[in-house]
Formats: C-alpha cells, structure tokens, sequence
C-alpha cells in the first residue's frame, strides 16, 4: 500500500509544529543544525562540567558522526567553537565552545524561551498536558531508538 507523504492529518500536525519551533536564526550567520549542535554542547557542559565529545554530540542529537563533523567544522572555522585534545587520552578531542558562540546561543535561547513563553500564556492548564503528552512521547521514541539499535548490534 502507498502512502504519500503528509496525508494524514496527524502527520501533518507534527510536522507543522516541529517546523514551527524549529530554531531561525535572525541576524545570525549560524543555520538552525550549528544553533542545535552549539545547545547541545553547552547543555553538555552544564551538566557534566567538561566539554563533550563529538560521539557524544552526536549520540544526543541522535545523528551520525559523519552528519556531525561537517557542522562542527563550519562552527570551527566561524570561531565558535575549538577543538582540544583531552588531556587523559590524546587519542580523543573535546569540542570546547568559545564565548563568541555563547552570545549566540543566549540570543537563540532567548527566542526559544519566547516561544514558551507565548504557548505558557496562550494554552494556560493545556501547557501542562502538552509537556506531559510530550515527554511520554520522549520516553517512547527514545525506548524505540534503544530497541532499534540493540536490534543492530546483534
């Protein structure tokens, strides 16, 4: 059976909010794929107080090292981020992120934020709902993704 793409109406509701809340950029040379992986790593950095890895990067935006590399080369060269060898095994490089970039993440947090903002003062108690509907979805996809790839490894 054939099925054409955005069909169905839920299928178009999903993709229509991811578009919609996707990161764009405005007076910024960064395209939305260097302002998530630049997110990422100072998540990283927040939480575990070292810069990542780039399979780490990659694992938790869930893209390949190979999808990953040409994004951290493009931030290199525009300065936002360095890459460093880890001084326990030399083998390895962290991706260290430079202050250039954190003013570029704080202004797209800051678009971000507003489009919380704007949902939290729009939907009231129905926020509540979404974000307890999305993190069950989270949880789902994410099970599915570790069965997929346990799957692989076999």
């Amino acid at each position: 059976m054939f099925h054409r793409f955005h069909t169905d109406k839920d299928t178009e509701v999903i993709h229509r909010f991811m578009h919609n809340f996707k990161p764009r950029p405005r007076q910024s040379d960064l395209r939305p794929s260097e302002i998530m992986v630049l997110m990422m790593i100072s998540h990283f950095v927040d939480q575990n107080k070292s810069s990542p890895f780039p399979s780490q990067i990659s694992k938790a935006l869930n893209l390949s090292r190979p999808a990953i590399t040409p994004i951290l080369n493009q931030l290199e060269k525009m300065g936002y981020i360095t890459r460093q060898f880890d001084p326990i095994d030399r083998r390895k490089t962290r991706i260290v992120i430079q202050d250039k970039a954190m003013e570029a993440f704080r202004a797209n947090c800051n678009m971000y934020q507003k489009q919380i903002d704007l949902l939290k003062e729009q939907m009231q108690d129905d926020f509540v709902l979404l974000l307890e509907l999305m993190e069950k979805a989270n949880t789902l996809l994410s099970n599915q993704t570790k069965e997929n790839t346990d799957e692989e490894s076999i």
